[in-house]
């Protein structure tokens, strides 16, 4: 049985390279073998088949930071005033 599931993993991962284990298991399930995630990742595992998780790396916007001239000012701006920098109005 742990053969032909192997033979089966093969198969899929082949024909789409970049399918995870959760894919190739949906895959193996719609074909009519019916096996579990985890097993299907221990099986990936002994043939080196696991995929890395690729990580999404997050734009980080900066701003300048209003820095205050003297005493009594804001060290930031206002909503309103950022707002209609934008072209948009608040009430």
């Amino acid at each position: 049985m742990e053969a032909v599931l192997i033979e089966a993993i093969e198969k899929e991962s082949l024909s789409h390279p970049s399918y995870g284990v959760r894919r190739i298991t949906a895959m193996l399930r719609r074909s009519g073998i019916v096996v579990s995630r985890k097993r299907v990742y221990r099986l990936m595992k002994l043939t080196n088949l696991v995929k890395r998780r690729s990580v999404r790396k997050h734009l980080v916007k900066r701003r300048e930071l209003v820095v205050p001239k003297g005493p009594n000012e804001l060290w930031e701006e206002d909503i309103p005033t950022r707002l209609s920098e934008n072209m948009i109005k608040l009430p």
